[in-house]
């Protein structure tokens, strides 16, 4: 096939998807998934967040997105410019000011909260759908069972559905897309978007810190960081007020705003919250941890010390996700500092699908079926979730779903 039949077939595919994601989102989207390679298959993905979050089911009023709409029907009440109101943030000691900003900013155009979930969306598409094509390039033979399971989870992790805490969940993805960007394609201005990610969220200022400590320190303390690894799931539970006199360093904004996540108060109500759960909802969670400390112990003794490029990444990949799950699984007695294990296991399951996609017996692979129970209750519990935000028309819908909404 010569070049000029090739590209009229690429652009044909092309018009055809788009045409069908017009009439089922849905659809489109397991076609792209199928069709992984064709160069138009993430971009399904960032039109279908954008779909879905403009059809989101908000959920009962303890559901953090209505905080979010309360803020941008508040902004319709506002007559200030956008430099005024973006002055008043900084003058607030808005730290973290993408979110609001944006918020104002589709408020002065529209009354419709949908129409900021859209924008919201789409950013979070873009995030959401370059990282998984990152993690399917990690993977070296064709994609087996276990592959596409670790892949899948990984977009589970923090799926478009999580847009109901958007500002963590978009600051988690940018993140992450920095980093890789840093560590794996050797791109530094990947330092950038983990920059960017404190702007989107405060609390990743403590995960940019433990980057750059990291990367100064290097990959060659790997022992090191595994010991830290394995002491941070059996180590006690940190003294809350230990920990805010060792935060008296920081600026005072981020002092006040570290507060709400330390105080007493606040963590028995999360204590309350979470004995009123059943056992699905309280181990869910626990299970993707024990299955994360299980696969990285495993690679950790498996790992190949030969050099070659390949290597040396997954070497990297390795020794980072040993200090960042370590340090992190330590901090997790902080009220929502276990938010921030998530955001490790992105990486943990981006090396998942380096290491294990390596081999091609049985034998290499078992110990993922010693996980896979633990794997397949996280996944099956975080998609029933998902459902939970999704109405029929985001199922069965198309463009004119915006019209019946």
């Amino acid at each position: 096939m010569n070049k000029g039949s090739s590209l009229g077939t690429v652009k044909s595919n092309t018009i055809y998807i788009f045409f069908v994601f017009l009439f089922s989102p849905l659809l489109a989207l397991i076609i792209s998934i199928k069709n992984y390679k064709e160069v138009w298959a993430k971009n399904i993905v960032l039109l279908f967040s954008g779909f879905y979050s403009f059809m989101f089911v908000i959920g009962n009023a303890g559901s953090d997105i209505n905080r979010y709409k309360s803020r941008f029907e508040e902004n319709l009440k506002l007559e200030i410019s956008l430099l005024d109101y973006l002055k008043l943030l900084f003058k607030e000691d808005k730290f973290d000011f993408i979110q609001p900003f944006l918020s104002y900013f589709v408020s002065c155009f529209t009354s419709d909260f949908r129409n900021f979930l859209l924008l919201i969306g789409l950013i979070f598409g873009f995030f959401l759908s370059r990282n998984i094509w990152y993690v399917i390039s990690l993977v070296n033979n064709k994609p087996r069972w276990f592959s596409i399971l670790f892949i899948l989870v990984f977009s589970f992790i923090y799926a478009i559905w999580d847009i109901n805490v958007m500002r963590f969940t978009l600051a988690a993805h940018i993140f992450f897309y920095g980093v890789f960007n840093v560590m794996v394609r050797k791109n530094n201005w990947g330092y950038l978007f983990a920059l960017i990610s404190i702007f989107m969220h405060f609390s990743f200022m403590i995960a940019l810190f433990l980057f750059i400590l990291y990367k100064l320190l290097g990959s060659n303390f790997v022992k090191i960081y595994f010991v830290l690894f394995i002491f941070s799931f059996i180590t006690s539970e940190l003294n809350l007020s230990v920990v805010k006199e060792q935060m008296s360093i920081l600026p005072q904004n981020l002092i006040e705003k570290s507060d709400d996540y330390l105080n007493e108060d606040y963590k028995e109500k999360r204590e309350e919250l979470n004995s009123n759960k059943n056992f699905r909802g309280k181990y869910y969670q626990s299970s993707l941890k024990w299955s994360v400390g299980i696969l990285m112990t495993f690679i950790y003794f498996k790992r190949n010390k030969k050099r070659n490029v390949n290597l040396n990444i997954e070497k990297d990949l390795l020794s980072f996700c040993l200090f960042f799950i370590g340090i992190f699984n330590i901090l997790s007695s902080i009220p929502s500092m276990n938010r921030f294990q998530f955001v490790s296991y992105l990486f943990a399951f981006a090396l998942f699908c380096m290491h294990f996609s390596k081999f091609t017996k049985s034998k290499d692979i078992r110990i993922i079926y010693l996980v896979l129970p633990l794997i397949l209750f996280y996944f099956i519990m975080k998609l029933r979730i998902g459902l939970e935000f999704t109405g029929i028309f985001t199922i069965l819908g198309g463009w004119n779903s915006f019209f019946f909404r």
